[in-house]
């Protein structure tokens, strides 16, 4: 009787043992603009441009005026169309660019045009990377009821695509 008290004893350490190691799945991995806060990026873009205390400061004025204005604008253009919003939002992009250009030198300049290429080609290769996975996933639900499938979305039916070109 005793063994057997033994071996139930032992047998129910090793299940939960075992099911106190069971590895956890792994959450969906984020991007890293997802992580990286304010601060540690406008760090990062001001040491690649080597940017001086005073650039620093006028480009903090910038970037938040840039964010009044865009919040007030994509409240302006929420019953307009696509094509009406990504317009709107490109010129503002734009005049952001030109007033952080202004604060910078001829050789900061030329670092900005690197780095915002380079933003773009890794916009781009995370666009399609989720590009294909839309696709797994709409192969995937297609074995599903129809109220379980998700309609296809399109390279161009993210907001966050007409921004690839953002660095401040």
């Amino acid at each position: 009787m005793k063994t057997a008290i033994k071996l139930l004893a032992l047998a129910f350490v090793m299940l939960i043992g075992t099911a106190s190691f069971a590895q956890k799945p792994k959450p969906k991995q984020q991007t890293q603009h997802k992580h990286m806060n304010k601060d540690s990026a406008f760090a990062k873009v001001s040491k690649r441009l080597n940017l001086t205390a005073e650039q620093q400061t006028k480009l903090k004025v910038i970037m938040k005026q840039n964010h009044d204005e865009m919040k007030a604008l994509k409240a302006s253009i929420k019953n307009a169309t696509k094509e009406e919003k990504r317009k709107a939002v490109v010129a503002q992009m734009q005049k952001n660019d030109e007033r952080v250009k202004q604060v910078l030198n001829e050789q900061q300049k030329t670092e900005y045009d690197k780095m915002k290429a380079e933003h773009k080609a890794e916009m781009k290769k995370h666009r399609e990377a989720h590009k294909d996975d839309r696709k797994r996933d709409g192969n995937r639900n297609k074995s599903t009821a129809p109220a379980q499938t998700k309609p296809e979305q399109h390279e161009g039916d993210h907001d966050e695509d007409i921004l690839d070109d953002g660095i401040l």
